[in-house]
C-alpha cells in the first residue's frame, strides 16, 4: 500500500460503496420504511433500491465517458466553466454539510451508548481530527482499510440476523399489501434519497485504475442490491420484533434490536455497544470520504497540486456546522432536508443532463469503455 496512491480497483470501489451505504441506511432505514408504508415498508425499500440502481446507471454512464477526469474537469468540458464551478461548489458544500451532520450523529449515538459522561464536543473533535488526518492520504489507502473493515462490519450483522430471527413475531409483519400504491411509490422516492452517498461516484470514478473500468456499472449495481437485501432483512427483523409502532417510534431500531437478542456464544453485557464499535468503522469511512472529496473538488476548482492544504481549514467549518442543530431530532430533520436536496440535484437530474449534453455533443475521452 502506497499512502499517496490514488488508483483503486473495481472491487475496492464496491467495498467502499457498500460500507458507505451501510453506514447511512442500516440503523434508520427500518424506521423510514415503517413510516412510509407500515408493514409494506419492505416494498418501499425495494422500490428505493430499484431507484438507486437507476441513479448508479446514469452516474456510471457519465463518469465512464471521462475516465481520466474528475467531476470538476469533465463538467467544464460539457458546460461552460462558470457553470461547472458553480455546480462543483454546490456539490462541495453538500459534502461538507454531510460531513458535519454525520459527525454530529456519530457523537450523539456514541455519547448515548458508550461515553455518556464524555462531552459531545470532545467526541466529535476527536473523530474529526482523526478523519482529517486520514483524508490527507491517497484514495487507495482508505480503499485498503475498507477491505479490512468490511469483514469486521458484516460478521456482527450476520450474527445479528441469525440470532434475531427467534425474536420475530410473524403477526407483527402483517397485514401486507394494504398500503396504497401511491403511498408506496412516494415512500420509495423518499427512501431513495437516503442513498445520496451515491454522489461520491461522481467524484470517485476517475480514481479507478485503467484495467478496472470494464463492467464497473454492473459491479456497483450489485453492491447496491447487496446492501438493499440486508436493509430489507433488517426491516423484517425490527418490524417483527417491535411491531409497526415500536419501529416508527425508535430513532435507531436496529440498535434496539441488538439490545434484546440473546447471543449465547458471547458473554457480553452490552451487545449494543459491540454493535456500536463496528458501526463506528462505517462512520469513520463515510465521513473520511466526504472530507476527502470536498478537498479534491476545492483542489480542482482552485487548480492546486494537492488537496491537503484545504483540509485543515475545513476542520472549524465542519465542527461549527455540526453543532448548529440544537438536538438529535433537529439533526435528523437537517439530514432529511440535505438528503432531499442532494437527491433532487445530484442523484439523477444533473448527472442525466450532463450525460445527455455530452452525448449530444459527442464528448468523450480516449479511455471510454462502452461496456456496462
Amino acid at each position: 500500500m502506497i499512502e499517496n496512491n490514488d488508483k483503486i480497483s473495481r472491487h475496492q470501489l464496491c467495498t467502499l460503496l457498500i460500507i458507505n451505504l451501510f453506514g447511512t441506511t442500516s440503523l434508520t432505514l427500518p424506521r423510514y420504511g415503517a413510516e412510509a408504508a407500515g408493514t409494506d415498508g419492505w416494498i418501499a425499500i425495494l422500490g428505493a433500491v430499484a431507484l438507486a440502481c437507476l441513479f448508479v446507471f446514469v452516474i456510471t454512464r457519465l463518469t465512464k465517458r471521462f475516465p481520466d477526469s474528475t467531476f470538476v474537469e469533465f463538467t467544464e468540458k460539457i458546460v461552460t466553466k462558470p457553470v461547472a464551478i458553480a455546480i462543483s461548489l454546490v456539490l462541495c458544500g453538500l459534502l461538507i454539510v454531510f460531513s458535519a451532520l454525520e459527525l454530529r450523529m456519530f457523537g450523539e449515538i456514541v455519547k448515548q451508548t458508550l461515553l455518556n459522561r464524555t462531552p459531545l464536543g470532545v467526541i466529535t473533535a476527536t473523530m474529526l481530527l482523526t478523519v482529517v488526518y486520514s483524508a490527507r492520504k491517497g484514495y487507495e489507502c482508505r480503499a485498503r482499510m475498507a477491505e479490512i473493515f468490511i469483514f469486521l462490519i458484516f460478521i456482527p450483522i450476520i450474527i445479528l440476523i441469525l440470532f434475531a430471527i427467534p425474536q420475530v413475531d410473524l403477526h407483527n409483519l402483517g397485514p401486507i399489501f394494504t398500503t396504497s400504491p401511491k403511498e408506496v411509490v412516494t415512500g420509495s422516492v423518499q427512501i431513495s434519497m437516503k442513498f445520496s452517498v451515491l454522489i461520491l461516484l461522481l467524484v470517485g470514478g476517475s480514481f479507478l485504475a485503467k484495467d478496472q473500468r470494464k463492467h464497473v456499472g454492473r459491479s456497483v449495481i450489485l453492491a447496491v442490491i447487496l446492501v438493499g437485501i440486508v436493509d430489507i432483512l433488517l426491516f423484517f427483523l425490527t418490524m417483527g420484533s417491535f411491531g409497526e409502532t415500536g419501529t416508527v417510534e425508535s430513532l435507531w431500531p436496529v440498535m434496539n434490536l441488538m439490545q434484546i437478542i440473546d447471543i449465547p456464544i458471547l458473554e457480553i453485557e452490552r451487545q449494543d455497544a459491540l454493535m456500536m464499535v463496528f458501526w463506528i468503522l462505517t462512520e469513520f469511512t463515510l465521513i473520511n470520504e466526504y472530507v476527502f472529496f470536498a478537498g479534491i473538488i476545492l483542489q480542482k476548482i482552485f487548480r492546486k497540486r494537492s488537496h491537503r492544504k484545504f483540509l485543515l481549514p475545513l476542520v472549524p467549518v465542519i465542527f461549527i456546522l455540526s453543532f448548529i442543530p440544537p438536538g438529535v431530532m433537529e439533526t435528523f430533520a437537517w439530514m432529511d432536508a440535505v438528503y432531499f436536496w442532494t437527491g433532487i440535484l445530484f442523484l439523477l437530474p444533473i448527472p442525466l443532463l450532463l450525460l445527455l449534453i455530452s452525448k449530444g455533443r459527442g464528448l468523450k475521452e480516449d479511455g471510454y469503455d462502452q461496456s456496462y
